[in-house]
């Protein structure tokens, strides 16, 4: 199955999964000290967001799938104080 692949540094982990599930409409598959893993069907899209302390700098992007419109749609209906930042510095 095809499949896009994004990790990223979060700055507050725990704000972040409480977040996230608005904009996914789904729950973490998995959530660990050091991150939280989304594992989307639609879009299929395997998405963590990693706390910044467990490696700095680390982003994954890895386009190996189609179909990401529906999660850029649901991004641009989020408001803007719902979304967490991303400290990419």
């Amino acid at each position: 199955m095809k499949r896009f692949h994004l990790h990223l540094p979060v700055g507050d982990l725990q704000a972040s999964v409480a977040c996230y599930p608005k904009l996914f409409a789904a729950e973490p598959s998995r959530v660990e000290a050091d991150y939280a893993k989304w594992m989307l069907e639609d879009p299929c899209i395997n998405f963590a967001g990693v706390a910044p302390s467990s490696v700095p700098g680390f982003v994954i992007a890895e386009i190996a799938g189609a179909g990401i419109g529906v999660l850029i749609d649901r991004a641009m209906r989020t408001s803007a104080k719902d979304a967490p930042a991303h400290p990419l510095a």
